[in-house]
């Protein structure tokens, strides 16, 4: 890959690298060029230090520390650099990024999504949609069914917890023997049980950028409950566009 970069950048008038992983190719070069780094993925080790324990938590301490040396060093080296947060951007510019290097560009909603037209079938039913092999979704599954949903079932014992979303780790299928929980693992169409649900959460606990999945649900029309962390980067109100709630005694009120 780099042998064919350095000899045919010149045949181009930019160059985009998508992701901090495919920047190291062309940091070098002296050439017009632009990264999408998404989100601050040094902010998101840094979060997570604090939601896992042991080994983890030595390893994203080391992470954290290792990389955003290097995401503030080719946000200084490119011509400019795209985020989807202006949390994410604030976070960079206070670590030595050039702010006029990096610009925010919000994720958007697919037009597949907004063209639906959602009806609630399952008033009982609360689903949560996200691809499980992430550290954080996996324990955002894992908090609401252990923490959050057995509080709720002392309400209305009816409830049912739907966890949507491609690979989920054993641990995540583990939930599904628990009574009232399903996951699905992948499905062709996910919104069709966001559809179908009443309730859509995003009990994220620690994570940067913005959370697709929210503006998905928000689209769809459905009552979205998150925390701070989740609702981060969103121009919405608490309240208003969506509930925010810290803690498993907030979620379940």
């Amino acid at each position: 890959v780099q042998n064919w970069i350095d000899k045919n950048f010149g045949s181009y008038d930019l160059i985009f690298a998508h992701h901090i992983r495919t920047a190291k190719y062309i940091e070098h070069i002296d050439h017009p060029k632009v990264v999408d780094l998404h989100d601050a993925i040094s902010m998101n080790y840094l979060k997570a230090v604090g939601k896992v324990n042991g080994l983890w938590r030595l390893i994203y301490r080391i992470e954290n520390r290792r990389v955003l040396p290097y995401e503030i060093k080719t946000i200084n080296c490119f011509n400019r650099s795209f985020i989807v947060s202006d949390v994410d951007r604030n976070y960079f510019i206070e670590h030595g990024a050039d702010q006029e290097k990096i610009v925010t560009i919000p994720v958007a909603v697919k037009d597949e999504v907004i063209n639906r037209s959602p009806q609630t079938k399952e008033k009982n039913q609360i689903v949560f949609l996200a691809k499980m092999d992430t550290l954080a979704n996996r324990d955002a599954a894992i908090y609401f069914a252990k923490k959050v949903l057995p509080l709720l079932k002392k309400e209305n014992k009816k409830i049912r917890f739907i966890i949507v979303g491609a690979r989920p780790p054993k641990e995540v299928l583990n939930l599904g023997k628990i009574e009232g929980i399903k996951v699905t693992g992948f499905v062709k169409d996910p919104y069709e049980y966001l559809e179908a649900s009443k309730v859509v959460v995003a009990p994220i606990r620690f994570g940067a950028g913005i959370q697709n999945k929210i503006l998905e649900a928000m689209a769809l029309g459905k009552a979205v409950v998150t925390t701070s962390l989740g609702a981060q980067g969103i121009k919405g109100k608490d309240g208003e566009h969506f509930s925010v709630a810290d803690g498993a005694e907030e979620n379940d009120g």
